[in-house]
C-alpha cells in the first residue's frame, strides 16, 4: 500500500512567476510520479470537479495515455477550524500508514502540529 501524500494546489501545483500566479514547470511529470508512489489527497478548498478537471487537462500527454485516471481524492476540512486539524484527525484514522504533506504554507507553532512531515513549497 502506498503512503499517503496529502497534497496542496494553490502555491504548489500553481506559483508565482514574475508577478503571475500559473502552472509550475514540469507539473506533469509530477503528477505521474506522484500517481504511481502515493495515495494522493488533494487539501484544498477547490471541489473534487475542479481538481478532476484540472487533472484531466494536465494528463492528455502522451507518456499519461496508458496509464489509468490519476487516483486522487479531495479533503473536505469545511467542518475543521483549518486544514492542519484535518491533516492530524485524517492522520488518526490511517493509524501507522506512512504519509507526507506538501504545502506552501507551515502550520502555526501554537497549535501543537508544527512537528507534522511537511514539505515546504516557496509560492
Amino acid at each position: 500500500m502506498n503512503p499517503i501524500l496529502y497534497h496542496d494546489i494553490d502555491g504548489v501545483l500553481f506559483g508565482d512567476y514574475a508577478g503571475e500566479f500559473q502552472l509550475r514547470p514540469g507539473l506533469k511529470t509530477w503528477l505521474k510520479w506522484v500517481n504511481e508512489h502515493f495515495e494522493v489527497v488533494f487539501l484544498t478548498m477547490w471541489r473534487h470537479e475542479e481538481i478532476d478537471t484540472l487533472l484531466s487537462i494536465l494528463t492528455v500527454e502522451k507518456f499519461m495515455k496508458s496509464l489509468p485516471a490519476p487516483r486522487f481524492h479531495s479533503a473536505n476540512w469545511q467542518q475543521y477550524e483549518n486544514k492542519e486539524l484535518w491533516v492530524a484527525d485524517a492522520v488518526a484514522k490511517t493509524g501507522q500508514r506512512e504519509w507526507l504533506w506538501i504545502d506552501d504554507a507551515m502550520p502555526p507553532k501554537e497549535n501543537g502540529l508544527s512537528t507534522l512531515p511537511l514539505i515546504r513549497v516557496d509560492a
